[in-house]
């Protein structure tokens, strides 16, 4: 439960990822549209989580915007090839995963509790 706030975004960017018919790079961008919120609050990933998102968040916002016009997401992703795109979707799925696998793992630990 504790980091339900972070599932939930993160299967939602998952899911759009798997279902949009855009580029891969364009998949990035609906993705940080859905889970940008993340990156302003410490308490929503596990410290280790955290590490890997905030250098995610940096790989996709290195470029900056020279008109001010598109944001520095569109412009760094934009200029990824698919390759590096993939790879940044795989890290998407795979801190998806792992937030899913402690919330899980918590909600056990809980009920186990519960039953003694």
């Amino acid at each position: 439960m504790k980091y339900n706030y972070a599932a939930e975004k993160l299967g939602s960017a998952v899911l759009y990822a798997m279902r949009s018919n855009e580029s891969l790079q364009k998949r990035l961008q609906g993705c940080f549209s859905i889970f940008h919120t993340l990156q302003h609050h410490d308490s929503y990933l596990p410290p280790d989580l955290r590490k890997r998102f905030d250098a995610m968040i940096q790989a996709w916002t290195r470029v900056p915007d020279p008109e001010g016009l598109r944001g520095t997401v569109a412009v760094t992703t934009d200029k990824m090839n698919d390759q590096e795109a993939c790879k940044w979707l795989g890290e998407v799925f795979s801190l998806y995963t792992e937030v899913t696998e402690r919330e899980a793992s918590e909600d056990r630990a809980i009920a186990a509790a519960a039953s003694n």
